[in-house]
């Protein structure tokens, strides 16, 4: 904090904090002042967490935001399969923002009145495992033209 350094915990997706619970229990027992949250939507979404329910909770805290869409007929499918996480990046579970699952008119509503004055990075996870390297960067350049276009 003295250099000036915001230390964020950013909830993901197959990793050691993801579920609502477990995201609850850290901003508990983590000092408010010191530790702040940066949302992933689609990683909530993707955990079954409201994305939206969560930013209302924890709007103060949250400085940093990361916008994602799921498409939730692949997520149901991985769920129905019991797949892993990278699983559903192979599959398709990152669709483009909005045509997914994510509300983000409600989103950018409830930002507005919690007057968000911080960061948003637009992500796209993609499958990095395609060999043909133009065909591996085609469908996140696509999905972020697409993306830019529903902002």
């Amino acid at each position: 904090k003295s250099y000036g350094i915001q230390c964020t915990l950013h909830p993901h997706s197959g990793a050691w904090l993801e579920t609502e619970d477990e995201i609850h229990r850290a901003m508990a027992v983590l000092p408010a002042d010191l530790v702040y949250l940066c949302l992933d939507v689609g990683h909530c979404a993707y955990a079954g967490i409201d994305p939206v329910k969560m930013y209302r909770r924890y709007a103060s805290r949250t400085p940093f935001l990361h916008f994602k869409d799921i498409d939730g007929a692949v997520l149901a499918r991985l769920q129905t399969q019991k797949l892993g996480f990278w699983d559903g990046v192979s599959g398709g579970v990152f669709c483009p923002l909005g045509h997914g699952v994510v509300d983000f008119p409600a989103l950018l509503r409830a930002m507005k009145a919690e007057g968000f004055s911080g960061w948003v990075t637009v992500e796209q996870d993609a499958d990095n495992k395609i060999p043909d390297v133009d065909a591996r960067l085609q469908k996140p350049f696509e999905c972020c033209k697409l993306n830019m276009q529903y902002l």
